[in-house]
């Protein structure tokens, strides 16, 4: 009976040193990966969309509200794509970066303090919207 016993330990101990191996050889190509993580396309798309939207403005003086219904249909405010928090915390950041250049380069040159201000506003309730959407999940994360 001993001998059993004994053989089933040496069988556990090679099944975990063989497992150890298969997740070393794991960790080690994962060391030599790179993941970027990049917003959801969807939620691009809208941003996009919202952009050449206000390019038809010719202005940064507007009503957030109006211009998302100027949107129309083509806005996806649908139930298959909600925000996530990664794509507010992206917006926050490298987006806004991105949105106030496009800005800048397609719509009306940021020249002044006020044009600069509108932008920045245009932006900052557009944040406060996807707040709404991401709701608990956002006061959670305490952005």
């Amino acid at each position: 009976m001993q001998i059993c016993e004994e053989n089933l330990s040496t069988d556990s101990e090679i099944a975990q040193y063989t497992d150890n191996i298969e997740m070393d050889d794991l960790c080690d190509r994962l060391n030599n990966t790179n993941v970027e993580w990049k917003p959801n396309s969807q939620f691009l798309k809208d941003i996009n969309l919202f952009l050449l939207e206000l390019k038809e403005y010719d202005t940064l003086d507007i009503d957030i509200y109006e211009l998302l219904v100027s949107c129309g249909s083509d806005l996806n405010w649908s139930m298959e794509y909600f925000i996530s928090i990664g794509d507010l915390m992206w917006f926050k950041s490298e987006g806004k970066t991105e949105f106030i250049k496009f800005i800048n380069d397609y719509i009306k040159e940021l020249n002044s303090i006020i044009d600069y201000n509108q932008a920045i506003s245009i932006h900052n309730k557009l944040c406060a919207l996807f707040e709404l959407q991401l709701g608990e999940e956002y006061e959670k994360f305490n952005i």
